[in-house]
């Protein structure tokens, strides 16, 4: 403790007396050190100086509130504000836990500066409220331009916590609120205008979504009928490289089984997100599975968690797609490598948590066999015997261990006594 008070004197001091140049390489230095002391105090002196580079220290790995938001509401230049809104280590109580208050969230959303925009909906500490706000269009958020949206999809894409955002399962304190995310996000696809720029963000951070998501999240009680007609508005929608495409094929995902498919369009989208939900258990069912139906299989499959799971499903989908639909396989490439990077050395530990998880489901899934009482009792009698007869042969095999230990011991004493008797001799 001592060693670490003076650590933080040192710390200080030096940040103190140093340019801005040394207080942006020490304070990223300290971000991700778990022993970083407290420097409250000299952050707020830094802040103090009106110095750019400084103030660039505070705003990107500043720890204090007061100090972090003197920089932002002084903002010597657009990036201080860029920087303060990236800001993934404090922790501010204004609104989304940014620094923010509901005035100033109301100016930036209004005025929809790409750079803010990105900033702020990347940044892993938005708050389940602040996004709320956001989908809801209420709030600060009432006045967001259309224009905006692309680049919040895209933001949002690139957010670590988006999964955690719209977890349903009640496992944060604000889970109640989290459950409804999704539903204040389809509410808003409804009125969007579905244009090419926001279509393909839109996808984008559909698809992250999904991939992030809790294997325990489900999203149920949305009727997407409509939605998924809103975000088909022409017939090029049906081309498997559509951003459009992909949108109605992660909604329907996204939604599966809550929704029950014969009430759907019948897009192409849709029959291929039946490939994408399918549970595949070996390699002849995936080969059946591509002679029923090409197009939506080679469009679905690479969205099937069953691929990566399972490296030899893997590797023959590979094989099928090679050389029929090279789309195809760059998409499953491409996720493969983001699930390489999500799993990372865990791979192996997740990959049997997920096949006993996926053994559990499969035996919840199947009827249960009627069993006479008789059966019944028979088997639990079979049981016991058979433990019975497996402890009567431990027991048996632990006792006759004992006697030859025993057995050994008293011939090495004899042996031990015969040899100091014929020494005596001599």
């Amino acid at each position: 403790m001592r060693h670490q008070k003076h650590r933080g004197g040192t710390i200080a001091y030096l940040l103190r007396l140093r340019d801005g140049d040394y207080a942006i390489d020490q304070l990223r230095e300290l971000s991700t050190d778990p022993r970083r002391p407290d420097l409250a105090e000299t952050e707020m002196l830094l802040a103090q100086r009106a110095d750019p580079l400084t103030d660039m220290a505070i705003a990107s790995y500043g720890f204090h509130p007061p100090a972090v938001r003197a920089v932002f509401d002084r903002a010597l230049a657009p990036q201080h504000r860029v920087a303060v809104l990236s800001n993934p280590y404090v922790r501010a109580t204004g609104w989304g836990g940014t620094v923010m208050d509901l005035d100033q969230a109301a100016d930036l959303l209004a005025e929809a500066d790409p750079f803010q925009i990105d900033g702020l909906f990347s940044n892993p500490r938005f708050t389940p409220e602040g996004l709320a706000d956001v989908l809801a269009r209420r709030g600060p958020a009432a006045k967001v331009p259309d224009k905006a949206w692309p680049g919040i999809f895209q933001a949002l894409s690139e957010n670590q916590a988006i999964g955690e955002l719209f977890d349903t399962r009640r496992f944060y304190a604000s889970g109640a609120l989290r459950a409804q995310m999704h539903e204040y996000l389809f509410d808003l696809l409804q009125t969007l205008p579905p244009d090419a720029e926001t279509a393909e963000a839109l996808a984008e951070f559909l698809c992250v979504w999904n991939d992030t998501r809790s294997p325990a999240t489900t999203y149920s009680g949305i009727d997407i009928g409509p939605l998924l007609i809103h975000w088909h508005p022409h017939a090029n929608c049906d081309a498997s490289g559509s951003p459009y495409y992909r949108i109605i094929l992660l909604l329907t995902i996204l939604c599966y089984p809550c929704e029950s498919l014969d009430d759907l369009p019948p897009f192409p989208a849709i029959r291929a997100a039946v490939f994408a939900c399918r549970e595949v258990f070996d390699i002849d069912e995936l080969k059946s599975l591509q002679s029923t139906d090409p197009s939506a299989f080679f469009a679905g499959m690479p969205f099937n968690r069953c691929l990566y799971e399972t490296p030899l499903l893997g590797s023959e989908f590979m094989s099928l797609a090679s050389g029929r639909d090279e789309s195809a396989l760059a998409i499953y490439l491409q996720r493969q490598f983001f699930f390489d990077c999500l799993w990372k050395m865990d791979r192996p530990l997740v990959a049997r948590d997920i096949e006993r998880l996926r053994a559990a489901v499969v035996a919840a899934a199947r009827p249960a066999a009627v069993v006479s009482e008789e059966a019944l009792a028979k088997s639990m009698m079979d049981n016991a015997l058979a433990g019975r007869d497996l402890n009567r042969k431990s027991s048996s095999a632990s006792t006759w261990r004992f006697v030859a230990i025993i057995a050994g011991f008293i011939i090495l004493i004899l042996l031990l006594l015969d040899t100091l008797e014929v020494a005596h001799l001599r």
